[in-house]
C-alpha cells in the first residue's frame, strides 16, 4: 500500500527516526493508530459514564437478555439483517 504524506509531516517522520525515538516510520504510524484507538475508546468509555451519571442505562437480567434475543429473532424472520456493527 502506498501513502501520500504531506512534506511537513514527512519530515517529521524522518526527525523522529533520525533521533532515534522510533525503529522506523511503520513504528511511528503503529504508535499513532493506536493513541487514535485509544482515545476512541475514552471517548466511549466518558460517553458511558455521562449515561451512567444520567440513569440512561438499563439494568442487564437474564429476562433482559432473553427480550434480546427473541426480538432478535423475529426481526431475522422478517427478513431483517443486522447493520455492519452488530459482531457476534
Amino acid at each position: 500500500m502506498a501513502l501520500q504524506i504531506s512534506p511537513e509531516i514527512q519530515a517529521r517522520i524522518i526527525e523522529m527516526v533520525e533521533r532515534g525515538d522510533y525503529a522506523d516510520a511503520d513504528e511511528i504510524l503503529g504508535e499513532a493508530l493506536d493513541q487514535l484507538e485509544l482515545a476512541t475508546l475514552r471517548q466511549l468509555l466518558a460517553e458511558g459514564a455521562s449515561d451512567i451519571e444520567a440513569g440512561r442505562v438499563v439494568e442487564y437480567t437474564p429476562e433482559l437478555l432473553e427480550e434480546t434475543k427473541l426480538e432478535a429473532l423475529r426481526r431475522f424472520a422478517e427478513g431483517e439483517r443486522a447493520g455492519p456493527d452488530v459482531r457476534p
